[in-house]
């Protein structure tokens, strides 16, 4: 059909998943500059189907982009589409898989999709392709569905000219994780860094509508390629200034401050992983210290969405007001084209 992608689309097969995820690991380290430097997204599938209930986990900057991609996919064997059929909530990545070294020690935007039921083979003789032609899919419905909204979530961020992320997503989980922490932590205690951090995220709400809205102009815009970047590297680059250097409490490999998996359980995925076992062990200077962190990289962040706007705002007034202008020059011109018509029409007649 011709199509080429925008951007390199990268397929991989991991070995090693039940010795840590050592292939996927090793490969994130060994490139890791270049991965941070160059890659949009991780799009994770390790059990696609096991059952017939579509569920998705991800960074809040693809919420959007999976719900309206669900709702493109027919559900198998029906007349309705996945999106009918799904709660269209997607859980906090956790769990250790491959897109572990990704989301968590990388901090590139990842989501883990699957298709899932009562599975109570795994890791055991009957956990087999038999089992699943005869029992699970027996016309493999379901994993052509999966590798349909797999596809198109792939094609969509490899083709879109700006990448399709959604910051008033993120802005929104963000606010569901410090409404959680509200209910948690008693009276008296981190009162003032509650608020902090709530105030954090209020600031990066109206920095999240206000590049929904510079995605929404910059398509009338043509042959802007400069602004076009600009806009593409605060997309990207973002979720990358939510890591810590010095990690989470514990565990300096996990450094994404925002999602992560529970030390205790090493499946449940948390808000904001370094205050919520903090908070669970009792340690409340300590996850009064972990707010601080979270908050200072709100603000970080924050700070970087709203990096050459002015300048954003600048090129839509001046193409607003030349669009103005040009309109009333075709008028004009229309005008005394009539008016000398009518002129030498009347000299004519005379």
């Amino acid at each position: 059909y011709n199509w080429k992608p925008r951007r390199k689309i990268i397929f991989c097969s991991w070995d090693g998943g039940e010795q840590g995820s050592l292939g996927s690991t090793w490969y994130g380290e060994k490139f890791a500059s270049e991965i941070q430097s160059e890659v949009i997204a991780y799009l994770n599938v390790n059990v696609g189907v096991s059952g017939q209930e579509f569920s998705a986990s991800c960074n809040p900057l693809l919420e959007n982009l999976i719900r309206s991609v669900t709702e493109e996919v027919q559900y198998p064997n029906s007349n309705v589409t996945v999106r009918d059929t799904w709660i269209g909530e997607c859980d906090i990545l956790g769990s250790i898989s491959d897109y572990s070294v990704f989301a968590f020690h990388l901090g590139v935007p990842s989501v883990d999709l699957k298709f899932s039921g009562f599975y109570g083979v795994r890791h055991s003789i009957y956990d087999s392709l038999s089992w699943m032609s005869k029992t699970i899919d027996p016309d493999f419905s379901y994993h052509q569905t999966m590798a349909q909204i797999w596809g198109l979530i792939g094609f969509y961020l490899s083709t879109n000219q700006l990448v399709p992320f959604c910051y008033s997503c993120y802005a929104q989980a963000l606010n569901n994780y410090v409404n959680i922490y509200e209910n948690m932590v008693p009276r008296g205690e981190l009162i003032s860094s509650l608020e902090a951090l709530s105030n954090s995220v209020e600031e990066f709400k109206r920095a999240a509508s206000r590049i929904d809205e510079d995605v929404s102009h910059i398509s009338f815009i043509p042959n802007n390629q400069a602004r076009i970047a600009s806009l593409n590297d605060r997309l990207i680059f973002s979720s990358r200034k939510f890591l810590q250097t010095e990690g989470l409490p514990g565990r300096p490999w996990f450094k994404y401050v925002v999602q992560g998996v529970s030390i205790q359980s090493g499946y449940e995925g948390l808000p904001f992983p370094g205050i919520y076992e903090q908070i669970s062990i009792g340690n409340w200077s300590g996850a009064g210290y972990q707010m601080k962190i979270v908050t200072e990289k709100i603000i970080l962040v924050t700070e970087y969405l709203r990096t050459n706007r002015h300048g954003n705002t600048v090129w839509t007034i001046i193409w607003v007001v030349g669009g103005i202008a040009l309109l009333f020059l075709c008028i004009l011109i229309v005008v005394v084209g009539r008016a000398r018509s009518d002129r030498y029409l009347y000299q004519r007649l005379a």
